[in-house]
């Protein structure tokens, strides 16, 4: 196995990677999209919270923007625009509540959505034969196993992960986020059985966001799923909710004023088009695939500049 460590070959690692994925996304079809990066709205807002945006200032101290935390709903906005399936390959910005080993407040991401999607498991079926094709591609060039992953990915559900969970003593309440920490518990747990990598699906509404479409026949679930790699969150998606009545509840109980979101609105109320979609950690996948256990450090190494993980 070829051993990847320094600089120069972990960058030019990363762009064949980065290459891999671009190229399997155009060959099905795929367009690649610019979206704003200087917003006037947090574009993935957190529950009762903004402490995950940066604020952006002009030098005369007025407030000018907010830097993207996603693509999210101007992804959403070009496939109800017309566009059956779009990306971007893009950096976002997050100041994360959360420091851990793979935060990080400045990340790349693969976002993909796509039209015609009515199930959570089509999507999971996509990122699992897009994951499959990039790691042959790594295998070929440099002979090395991006992990112990199973095809096609094993898929384990919310409710079941948690009754694991609480088998083994670790402690969670049913509708809690999983989290990093129990995320590596969980992985440890499953690995003979299924591998480094598996999703997670069906997630409880408390946990995923107000744009994800419940359960028709339950409100108590979402069209969600999270996929672990090697104990790491490395990409989450589901099914998008159309109905703008729904959406519009939905934002006021997350704690989002819809009136700051007319712009996204009137586009998914004018084509409600039945859509999916995910986004992948590009640096993540980068540093698990190479066996790096902490993204500040990964990034140190590179440019030296340094993130404090706290």
């Amino acid at each position: 196995m070829m051993r990847i460590n320094n600089k120069k070959e972990i960058l030019k690692y990363m762009d064949d990677v980065l290459f891999f994925f671009r190229s399997y996304l155009r060959s099905k079809d795929f367009v690649e999209i610019l979206t704003p990066k200087l917003v006037p709205v947090a574009t993935d807002p957190i529950r009762g919270t903004k402490k995950e945006i940066f604020i952006v200032f002009s030098t005369n101290g007025q407030k000018r923007g907010l830097l993207a935390q996603s693509p999210q709903m101007f992804k959403q906005m070009a496939v109800c625009y017309g566009l059956q399936r779009v990306y971007e390959i893009c950096p976002t910005w997050r100041d994360n509540v959360e420091k851990t080993e793979r935060h990080n407040d400045e990340f790349w991401t693969i976002d993909v959505e796509m039209a015609g999607i009515s199930t959570e498991d089509q999507l999971m079926t996509f990122l699992g034969n897009m994951i499959k094709c990039v790691s042959d591609r790594i295998f070929k060039k440099y002979h090395l196993k991006i992990g112990d992953v199973k095809y096609p990915i094993p898929v384990i559900l919310y409710d079941d992960a948690i009754s694991l969970l609480n088998d083994n003593g670790i402690n969670i309440k049913w509708g809690e986020d999983i989290g990093p920490d129990r995320e590596k518990k969980l992985a440890n747990l499953l690995k003979n059985t299924v591998g480094d990598m598996f999703f997670i699906k069906k997630y409880p509404k408390s946990v995923k966001k107000f744009y994800i479409k419940s359960y028709d026949d339950d409100n108590k679930y979402k069209h969600a799923f999270d996929l672990i790699f090697k104990g790491w969150e490395i990409s989450s998606g589901g099914i998008r909710e159309t109905n703008i009545k729904i959406i519009i509840e939905k934002m006021e109980e997350f704690g989002v004023n819809p009136r700051d979101y007319m712009f996204y609105l009137k586009v998914l109320e004018e084509n409600p088009t039945n859509h999916g979609g995910f986004s992948l950690g590009f640096d993540r996948f980068i540093a698990k695939s190479l066996n790096i256990d902490n993204i500040n450090k990964f990034k140190k190494h590179l440019w030296g500049l340094n993130y404090e993980t706290k």
